[in-house]
């Protein structure tokens, strides 16, 4: 669910799992993952710097040490820019 939550492969989830040392979901005692709401704010942000602003992995690692809340800033004006545009499409649509 997280994964197509995310916009990427479940395998990528575990891989980013050994990258990036702040993601850590908790795990059942079966294995499975359990992400809190830190982790997949986490996830969107790794997604925003990977593919977005084209960041390496070791790139991204050192924006979300050295710069967490402009990170986290910057993802939370896209998400919103992206609200307000479907909003004005749907908008327009009524019109």
């Amino acid at each position: 669910e997280v994964a197509e939550l995310i916009g990427v492969n479940a395998s990528v989830l575990r891989f980013w799992e050994s990258e990036f040392p702040a993601l850590q979901p908790k795990k059942t005692k079966t294995g499975r993952r359990l992400y809190s709401t830190a982790d997949l704010d986490l996830l969107r942000q790794i997604v925003y710097l990977v593919r977005e602003r084209k960041y390496t992995l070791e790139g991204a690692r050192t924006a979300l040490r050295q710069e967490h809340t402009a990170v986290a800033e910057a993802l939370s004006t896209r998400q919103q820019l992206e609200q307000l545009r479907d909003f004005l499409v749907s908008l327009r649509s009524a019109i």
